[in-house]
């Protein structure tokens, strides 16, 4: 789910030319405000009081989620950037701690967060700062989008849990479970409500449209795994990343 990176040695890293995109830039007028306000939820939630966890402020979420929601409400940005900071944590539970290499373990906090984001009122959890940021992203999703986005929300989560179960794998399965893990379809509900786009069923089960998330979910995740491959393959901890899987099937090597 984490992205970027910078090289150690730059003699050694591959020279990236500039990319291109057909599409303008853009950012949300109230990106300084949204970043902070971002900041601060992060503060209030406890997230950065847990261990590990010292420089979650720094990764600026708020910014990146300014750029994706240009023109909506500034509420709807707020919510993405928060959402966005809230995973970081939860994929450091599965890379870096202990229940990294412990898939039972895993399951059961997964999903206990599940089930807190499900039943906002219930009372598990009740001292966990993950979880209770969760609840109030279902709050706040469900106040500024209706009771059904609130409500369908926990489903993609649960897409996005599931996958974070895989074993090592190789290459093709890694390539199967690279489509859920970046927890893009987390995040597609999101972009749908904030732009007031309200799919019929036909539409949404239309086979085209399922092609296209699952080639953006595709490129998405990859284009990270490459970005951040120099970055996390000096972390330990639990790693599943495109570069080792194709290096462990023959097929290329870490540099190459």
């Amino acid at each position: 789910m984490r992205g970027g990176g910078s090289c150690p040695d730059r003699r050694r890293c591959p020279r990236r030319g500039p990319g291109s995109c057909p599409l303008p830039g853009a950012i949300h007028p109230d990106h300084r405000q949204v970043e902070e306000g971002t900041r601060r939820w992060a503060r209030a939630a406890g997230l950065d009081s847990l261990p590990g966890h010292e420089a979650l402020l720094g990764h600026r979420m708020g910014e990146p989620a300014a750029r994706v929601l240009p023109g909506t409400r500034r509420e709807a940005v707020r919510l993405l950037g928060d959402l966005a900071l809230w995973l970081f944590p939860v994929d450091d539970d599965y890379e870096d701690g202990p229940l990294g290499v412990r898939p039972a373990g895993l399951a059961d906090r997964l999903s206990r967060l599940l089930y807190a984001a499900e039943h906002p009122a219930a009372t598990l959890l009740q001292r966990d700062p993950v979880a209770a940021a969760v609840r109030d992203l279902r709050r706040r999703t469900e106040a500024l989008f209706g009771p059904h986005a609130g409500a369908a929300w926990p489903d993609s989560l649960r897409v996005c849990f599931l996958s974070l179960l895989w074993a090592y794998p190789g290459i093709e399965q890694y390539a199967l479970m690279r489509l859920r893990s970046g927890a893009v379809d987390t995040f597609l509900p999101f972009l749908e409500h904030a732009h007031g786009i309200a799919l019929a069923p036909a539409e949404r089960h239309d086979p085209r449209l399922a092609a296209l998330k699952e080639t953006a979910a595709f490129l998405i995740g990859w284009a990270n795994a490459l970005l951040s491959y120099r970055k996390e393959s000096t972390r330990p901890g639990r790693r599943l990343d495109v570069v080792p899987s194709c290096a462990e099937t023959g097929r290329a090597s870490p540099m190459r």
